[in-house]
């Protein structure tokens, strides 16, 4: 498995590298989806059913069915590790919070799902600073929408620790990020002067970069 930045975990990495027409992503059909799922799971063929898990995840995502979505990603996960894809099950896991974040209340779903990315991450060697980031940052947004705003301002400060002194552009866009994650996890505190700093930040190191 191969990690790949950001790009690796937002949702626009679900659609397949072929593009029909030259423009508009294909999305798999779900009897297709459905059929390869169930021929590779009597074959015991474990990549295969990755694959078809990954095609019905997306095809639950254009039909706007993000419980199914959240199920297809949680069961790619379970199939990475039986495969020993450490990467793999973290990139599906961080893809569940990130769709339980969008589906709402209640998100004690995102934070599980995210506290698993991350405590299956902190065991890869190969995760690169960027991905630790990533998921660290969608972490905090779970942990702030569940009211933890203490559990949700650690998250983002580790993630702003892992950004300093990088000089990569794309970790001082992280950093940023991270910066007004620990800004609404200080409002939501009640340190509103600390919030603002942190908010002060990330606006000058965006304007760095401009």
């Amino acid at each position: 498995a191969s990690s790949g930045g950001e790009r690796w975990f937002t949702l626009t990495a679900m659609a397949p590298a072929e593009l029909s027409n030259g423009a508009v992503p294909a999305v798999p059909s779900q009897e297709l989806a459905e059929k390869a799922l169930q021929e590779s799971r009597e074959k015991q063929d474990q990549r295969g059913e990755v694959r078809a898990l990954e095609d019905l995840l997306k095809v639950h995502l254009e039909q706007g069915y993000l419980s199914q979505a959240i199920h297809d990603a949680k069961e790619a996960a379970a199939v990475y590790v039986a495969l020993g894809d450490t990467l793999g099950q973290v990139k599906q896991l961080h893809l569940a919070a990130q769709l339980a974040l969008r589906q709402g209340s209640p998100f004690d779903k995102a934070v599980a799902c995210a506290e698993a990315a991350r405590s299956a991450q902190s065991t890869c060697a190969d995760a690169s600073i960027e991905d630790q980031v990533l998921v660290l940052q969608t972490l905090s947004a779970a942990h702030l929408a569940n009211g933890a705003a203490k559990e949700a301002l650690a998250a983002a400060s580790r993630a702003r620790e892992l950004c300093q002194d990088q000089e990569d552009e794309e970790l001082l866009r992280c950093e940023a990020v991270s910066l007004l994650r620990i800004s609404g996890a200080q409002a939501k505190l009640g340190d509103l002067e600390a919030a603002l700093s942190a908010a002060s930040d990330a606006q000058e190191l965006s304007a760095s970069m401009a």
